[in-house]
């Protein structure tokens, strides 16, 4: 199976299939429309009622985006079917390290099959957008789980700072700043965007579907 999963045949059963899901999102997203409207906060403690797998995705996610710039991500992805980075990028221990990442996160995307929809082989989410993520909530069925999150813009300046303290530090996991801090700074910014992450269960694994549902509604900064 390709990296990624390529499903051809499962495309048969995209339209029925989308139906159900948006029947299984409906009490999720009746959920977050009442939370927005009574103003409250949500608990955000929601990773370790989910998939270690799942988990390990907006860690990952997370860790990518804080330690690499956009442009950096850019140019890595167009690497990632070639399974092999140029010498002069494997030199770069954090480039080095954020490839394999984002690899592994590739892995994990339910692709519709690119020869039929001529997709892009990039990542999703990481590539064009500086944020970092924050589970918010879970709503899930035997083979489906809806994530809520709050994607927090992650603004050059700090950004530059994570990689200084990165570098300072050779990528030593004791010393970087751990995720939880890099999440209390962006979380004092402007707004965040909610958002609905679908995932399925697929042959024993858990894959997140490439689109997301962004929600229209902003958290204003308080």
């Amino acid at each position: 199976m390709k990296s990624g999963v390529s499903l051809g045949y499962y495309l048969k059963k995209e339209h029925s299939e989308m139906g159900r899901f948006f029947i299984f999102l409906l009490p999720l997203i009746l959920f977050i429309s009442q939370s927005v409207l009574a103003g409250g906060d949500q608990d955000i403690s929601g990773r370790d009622k989910i998939a270690p797998e799942i988990s390990e995705y907006y860690r990952n996610h997370n860790f990518i985006n804080s330690f690499s710039l956009r442009t950096e991500r850019n140019l890595l992805a167009h690497y990632i079917p070639h399974k092999r980075l140029p010498d002069q990028l494997i030199m770069n221990k954090r480039l080095a390290r954020i490839y394999q990442l984002m690899k592994k996160q590739y892995a994990k995307l339910l692709r519709v099959d690119e020869g039929i929809m001529n997709q892009k082989v990039l990542p999703s989410g990481y590539c064009n957008r500086s944020e970092l993520i924050e589970i918010a909530d879970i709503y899930r069925d035997d083979t489906n789980i809806a994530v809520k999150v709050l994607a927090y813009y992650l603004d050059y300046k700090t950004n530059m700072m994570f990689i200084s303290k990165y570098n300072e530090y050779s990528g030593d996991k004791d010393k970087v700043p751990p995720e939880e801090e890099c999440l209390a700074m962006v979380r004092s910014s402007n707004f965040s965007i909610q958002e609905i992450h679908k995932w399925t269960l697929f042959e024993g694994r858990w894959l997140k579907r490439e689109v997301e549902i962004r929600l229209l509604k902003e958290r204003e900064k308080r």
